[in-house]
């Protein structure tokens, strides 16, 4: 572990360590530092901290080293480890600054949870026999100068397998992602499969990919494994056992922020369950992916431009099933126009149904009213401060949060005791021209359409997220518990006081002619059959009507699918003002 000597030398997916708290993966960076999750759990521990606190209590991991390693892919790294211990006590004295003493490696494994105090004497004895990698300076223990040859796996030469390449994020996935696929294109073209493999896969000394042909598979199942393979390197992790790769898209921005908009379709349609909807090849996926790396650096690097204005279209309807059991519709939406060039803000919100203190509309109107109240009190300097901006919207969610947590003691009478209180998800979207903040608690969604396809903005807020972050079993919670939320407002903390939960943040460019869309679960649920094709549908709405006649139209989609639950879409274009 090293210093921190400027934000320059961080980047998501890092490991950083502080004393008292323990560890923390790099989730974001922006202007104004850095949005961490731990390992630990605790409502103490910070979600954000500025570059300067990063300096001064924190240090940073080495990328792909022992601890970095211990949080991102704890599975098997402890495997390795354990089956390993010369391996994994060389790894540790790389990253530690000092030369420990037998006791000091003891208590980092123990606190690690590598290996326990009762198995550790053996693990050691096993570590330290292997005299060519270690010696001895009275008590403690370092690496041997000679062990700088191939008995070294970090630094041995030749070809990097796939597994081992660290984490994506930003345009490199788009990068890795085309340079994948155009190889795949080369035998592709010529009828050949390579039988693609993270086994297969490989990065030579200078860094470019090449594949070991295998005699297995096909064109289609390459590209699958394709998709695959790149969904393991944004995750850093393995998924969850059982759990099918397309099944993590909605919560992938929750395990790694920084995917551009218009690598999540490309993802989607890699990796999807149906069969018609893959690609047979890798020929036109290899075009497509170029086409959206091109996008995205523009949107990266395009000199901003102010003269935009926003046009909007909003619908909701109860569901024309839901409609058999109740006339009231939980969801709710706003929009608020600033025609003079300023700021602007729309939002939609879905009351919990469940609820006995209070109701699920009731939660979801307060919401939306308590947040455009506050939204008349914004500052005029949201889009030229993004800490101001996502402390302004935080602070709104924490009214909000009040709010709803009030009107359900209300409706208690004073006592939860046995008591369901209400809640509601929501979207919230502050439009400054180009510049798009979003906030986001619960499974109501934000969407881009992009060239590329319909790329989902925000992340669903329930207990699969945190299988998938692996702060959870998926075995041990069962399949129903999966869909439980973890974000909403309405929140009560163990001593029944409001608090609110970790809003999900993300400050966004739109370039002209994309378009955001916010929408309820009964929109995205019965518009379509499956996630692939609704994304497909969405696109196809978007690009060929007005957002007032789309949002129509996808609440029109959602009915003509069942109708089984509230729908509720705002459509938001942005156009050059003239």
């Amino acid at each position: 572990m090293r210093t921190i000597s400027d934000q320059s030398d961080l980047a998501a997916g890092d490991v950083l360590y502080h004393p008292a708290m323990g560890f923390a993966r790099v989730k974001a960076r922006d202007d104004v530092g850095l949005h961490l999750d731990w390992e630990a759990s605790g409502s103490r521990l910070p979600r954000r901290i500025s570059t300067d606190a990063a300096r001064k209590g924190y240090r940073i991991c080495r990328r792909e080293g022992f601890f970095a390693r211990t949080v991102i892919d704890r599975e098997m790294f402890t495997e390795l480890v354990r089956e390993d211990p010369p391996r994994g006590l060389e790894l540790l004295l790389e990253d530690l600054d000092d030369a420990p003493e037998r006791d000091e490696v003891a208590e980092w494994l123990a606190r690690l949870e590598l290996v326990d105090g009762e198995t550790f004497t053996r693990w050691w004895g096993r570590a330290v026999s292997d005299e060519r990698r270690f010696r001895f300076r009275g008590r403690c223990i370092t690496r041997n100068a000679s062990s700088e040859d191939d008995t070294n796996p970090i630094r041995e030469a030749g070809p990097t397998p796939w597994p081992r390449l660290g984490i994506l994020g930003g345009l490199d996935i788009l990068r890795v992602g085309h340079e994948l696929l155009n190889l795949l294109a080369l035998h592709h073209a010529a009828g050949r499969a390579v039988g693609l493999g993270p086994d297969s896969t490989f990065a030579d000394e200078a860094g470019a990919l090449f594949v070991e042909p295998q005699d297995r598979g096909s064109t289609a199942t390459d590209v699958h494994n394709a998709g695959r393979m790149l969904l393991r390197r944004i995750a850093g992790r393995d998924l969850p056992r059982g759990m099918p790769p397309h099944r993590v898209i909605p919560f992938l921005l929750g395990v790694h922020p920084e995917i551009p908009p218009s690598a999540m379709p490309l993802l989607e349609r890699l990796v999807s369950p149906l069969f018609d909807h893959r690609p047979s090849s890798a020929l036109a996926p290899c075009r497509e992916w170029a086409a959206a790396l091109a996008h995205e650096e523009l949107r990266a690097k395009a000199e901003l431009c102010r003269r935009h204005v926003h046009e909007v279209g909003a619908d909701t309807h109860v569901g024309w099933y839901k409609m058999r059991d109740t006339q009231t519709n939980q969801d709710a939406l706003a929009v608020e126009l600033d025609d003079e060039g300023g700021s602007s803000m729309v939002l939609v919100a879905d009351g919990i149904s469940t609820s006995d203190a209070g109701s699920g509309d009731k939660a979801s109107r307060l919401a939306t009213d308590v947040l455009a109240g506050v939204w008349e009190r914004r500052p005029k300097t949201l889009r030229d401060e993004p800490r101001k901006a996502v402390d302004f919207i935080e602070e709104a969610l924490r009214e909000a949060n009040r709010a709803v947590c009030d009107g359900a003691l209300d409706a208690a009478d004073g006592n939860l005791a046995g008591r369901i209180p209400m809640g509601t998800t929501i979207v919230f979207a502050a439009l400054h021209g180009e510049l798009v903040d979003l906030a986001s608690m619960g499974d109501s969604r934000a969407y881009l359409v992009t060239p590329s396809g319909a790329a989902l903005l925000t992340c669903d807020q329930n207990v699969e997220l945190e299988w998938i972050q692996g702060k959870r079993s998926r075995e041990r919670d069962g399949e129903l518990l999966g869909q439980a939320l973890i974000g909403y407002l309405g929140h009560f903390d163990e001593g029944d006081l409001p608090r609110l939960l970790v809003p999900y943040h993300r400050r966004l460019r739109l370039l002209e002619g994309e378009t955001l869309v916010l929408c309820t679960d009964g929109i995205v649920d019965y518009a379509a059959q499956s996630h692939v094709e609704f994304i497909d549908l969405l696109a196809r709405v978007v690009r060929e009507r007005r957002p007032q006649q789309a949002a129509q139209a996808l609440v029109a989609a959602a009915n003509d699918g069942g109708g089984g639950d509230n729908a509720t879409a705002v459509v938001v274009r942005l156009t050059p003002s003239l």
